[in-house]
């Protein structure tokens, strides 16, 4: 059965590949003959795929032709049209204010707390160091309940999206680190520090933390983005 399998990735075409995932479309039973509904979302078929380029590597020690890789989007596309599978995103799961509010009384009222930044790069390890500054996000939103607005970082690791063909991008947002007293590893103060140090923001007004929290937004708006210098955004963070 070993030697079977290895010589099908050997073999590997974007024929044989397209009849594979056709037919994984079309399975209704299952190990042990439970019943399985099949594939019936372009979503779904996509896993699928990327979970077979995940196994192929991990069987062969080589990754799948880059050629096969290129085609196999116009496979996918071919086979959703064929089989009708749905484009409908998976409703998200529902957040009630109630929650929100406890999530944050928590995340606020709590003196020790680990934030694994390096987690949402999944099983890509590397994604942090290709970041560029296109990728982040800053914006100040509206307090309530004071006239110095809060600012939110979030970083878009857009590339991390494309290598089995583009999906929704989805965004960090780092934490605002208030009780602790070691703010030099906060970051947000890192961050800012390397952006105050080689002068990142697009107005030529935000040149310190001072100038930064004590710019005002706009009427009429909740939120405001700070832009960056557009001859920083092709180049790495880190």
């Amino acid at each position: 059965m070993k030697r079977d399998m290895l010589h099908a990735y050997q073999a590997l075409s974007i024929q044989s590949l397209k009849g594979f995932l056709s037919w994984a479309c079309d399975q209704h039973r299952g190990k042990g003959g439970r019943r399985r509904p099949g594939i019936q979302a372009v979503s779904s078929l996509i896993t699928f795929w990327k979970q077979y380029s995940q196994a192929y590597k991990q069987d062969t020690s080589n990754d799948i032709d880059p050629l096969i890789m290129t085609q196999s989007q116009n496979v996918i596309k071919l086979i959703t049209d064929e089989k009708k599978l749905n484009h409908d995103p998976r409703p998200s799961g529902t957040m009630y204010v109630n929650n929100l509010a406890e999530y944050n009384r928590v995340l606020l009222m709590t003196n020790e707390m680990e934030f694994q930044l390096t987690g949402v790069t999944a099983n890509q390890p590397d994604a942090l160091t290709q970041l560029h500054y296109c990728d982040l996000m800053l914006t100040l939103v509206r307090n309530p309940h004071s006239s110095t607005p809060h600012l939110c970082v979030g970083l878009t690791a857009l590339f991390t999206k494309t290598h089995l063909g583009m999906k929704n991008a989805n965004t960090f947002w780092l934490p605002e680190i208030i009780y602790d007293p070691t703010l030099v590893l906060s970051p947000h103060v890192f961050l800012l520090g390397m952006l105050f140090h080689i002068q990142a923001f697009k107005s030529p007004s935000i040149r310190t933390a001072e100038q930064l929290y004590s710019l005002g937004i706009l009427d009429r708006l909740n939120q405001q983005e700070l832009p960056l210098r557009d001859g920083l955004l092709d180049k790495f963070i880190f």
